[in-house]
This record gives C-alpha cells, sequence and structure tokens, in this order.
C-alpha cells in the first residue's frame, strides 16, 4: 500500500509539473509580437571617413523566429555586410538589386534533446545584429544625419513577423535608426560685414618755407672794347669872353700866346 501510494503520489506531481509547464507556455507574452529597432550610433568625422560603421538590430522580446527589412539612400549609404550577432541565430538576408533595402530573417537554431526548438533568449543579448556602412558623403561634417529606415513590410509584400515557441505572434514592429556624425552642424551663414573704410589724413609735409634770394642773373654782356676818345684841342676862340666870364687859366695862356706871338710878327715886319 504504501509503495502503491508512493507511486501514486509521483504521477500526480509529474502531472502537475507538466501542466504548470504547459500553462508557462501558453501564457502569450510574445502573442502580441515585439519590438525590433535599428539603432543610432553616433561617430566622429573621422570615424564617418574610415567607414564600416556597426548599426546594431535589437529586439525586445524571446522569439523563435522573427524579420523585418532596412533600407537606405545609396547616393548617402553602401551596405556591406550584415552580420549576425549570436550562434544561437541563423540568418539568410536578402539584398534588394539595387543594393537599396535588405530583408532579414532570423531563427532560433537552439533546441532542447528532444530537438524541439528553443526561443532565442533576449537576456543573453538583445542586438541581434549588425548592419555594416561605409558614408558615401564625400563632404561628411559634424551633426550629418544619415538615417536607416526600418520596415515591417517587405519588398514582395512579405510582412514581418514575431514568433514565439507556440508558434503565436504577431507583427514585428519595426523602428527606424540613423547614423549621427558628432559635433555640433557647420551650417555657414552669410557674414554681412559693414565695409572697412579706411580714411587717411592727407599727409600734410611741413617743409620750412625756404625763401631762396633770386639769384642776380648776371648776363656777361660782351665787352665793349674801350673807346678811345682823342680829345680835341679846344679852338681858339675869337669871341670876346662875355663881361663877367671869367677865363679858365688855360685859355688864358693861350690868349697870352698868341697875344704874343702876333706882336713878334708885327716887330719883324717892321
Amino acid at each position: 500500500m504504501k509503495t502503491t501510494l508512493k507511486r501514486t503520489m509521483a504521477a500526480l506531481s509529474a502531472a502537475a509539473i507538466v501542466a504548470t509547464s504547459a500553462a508557462v507556455l501558453a501564457v502569450p507574452t510574445s502573442a502580441a509580437g515585439g519590438t525590433a529597432t535599428i539603432g543610432t550610433v553616433e561617430v566622429t568625422v573621422e570615424e564617418a571617413k574610415a567607414g564600416q560603421i556597426k548599426v546594431p538590430v535589437s529586439v525586445d522580446n524571446n522569439f523563435v523566429k522573427l524579420s523585418l527589412g532596412a533600407e537606405w539612400d545609396t547616393s548617402e549609404l553602401d551596405c556591406t555586410s550584415i552580420k549576425c550577432n549570436s550562434s544561437s541565430l541563423a540568418l539568410k538576408f536578402a539584398y534588394s538589386e539595387a543594393y537599396d533595402f535588405a530583408w532579414l530573417p532570423f531563427l532560433s537554431t537552439d533546441a532542447d534533446r528532444d530537438g524541439n526548438v528553443l526561443a532565442y533568449d533576449t537576456a543573453n543579448g538583445a542586438t541581434v545584429a549588425y548592419l555594416i556602412f561605409d558614408i558615401k558623403d564625400a563632404d561628411i561634417q559634424p551633426g550629418d544625419t544619415y538615417t536607416i529606415t526600418a520596415a515591417d513590410t517587405g519588398r514582395d509584400g512579405t510582412k514581418a513577423q514575431f514568433e514565439n515557441v507556440n508558434g503565436d505572434g504577431g507583427l514585428t514592429t519595426a523602428v527606424s535608426g540613423a547614423i549621427v556624425v558628432k559635433g555640433e552642424p557647420t551650417t555657414e551663414e552669410p557674414t554681412t560685414e559693414a565695409p572697412v573704410v579706411t580714411t587717411e589724413a592727407p599727409v600734410v609735409t611741413t617743409e620750412a618755407a625756404t625763401t631762396a634770394a633770386p639769384k642776380a642773373t648776371t648776363t656777361a654782356k660782351a665787352a665793349t672794347p674801350a673807346t678811345t676818345t682823342t680829345k680835341k684841342k679846344a679852338a681858339a676862340s675869337t669871341s670876346s669872353p662875355k663881361t663877367g666870364d671869367a677865363l679858365p687859366i688855360a685859355g688864358v695862356a693861350v690868349a697870352v700866346a698868341v697875344i704874343g706871338g702876333v706882336a713878334l710878327v708885327s716887330k719883324k715886319r717892321k
């Protein structure tokens, strides 16, 4: 009886454990799906120019299957590769022909000993993959932002799914991200500068007034040959001097000589 009772109690306990486990698994924790987020990362100008920028994709709930899309502007970004971040997940992504879109389907690869698929536990790492980008912009500046848009629908119309171990699930809520270049934006505003008016005082050179005395311009005249003045002997005056006029001494002498000569001639004639 004791043995039978123990066996009965053990069977009941096992049934209770199984029922409890089933009840836990049946809780629709993922029934409403989950959120997959493309992260926003900040990089320096140097890092942006170097390229190979890792943008994380993370989830907020355990899942067995997960899918979402990501798209970007190919004039700005080039997604060179996509890397799964866990050995517990398989990722078979597909690029669009224009390489401006990628579809990301994740599948949990963990299983128990009976081959039952186990959900990927986000507690072991919420980041499930990385999108690797190069920035194609030739003029990268602080403040530049390059958007990576999350999509809940593929290019072929497939809806993004989030599924738990029971096959329950829903649509994936997809959140977009970006690459942001750190630093203040270098927006150049037109600078209106008042024209610089340079008023220079006129240079006044005050020199001592030099009043040069006019130079005497001596124009040497051609030497005038000296005039040789030949003085003529004064002609004997035959006129009687006027009464009251004094005769010059030389005249008196001549007169005397003349008179004397006349007198002498007269004597000889006699």
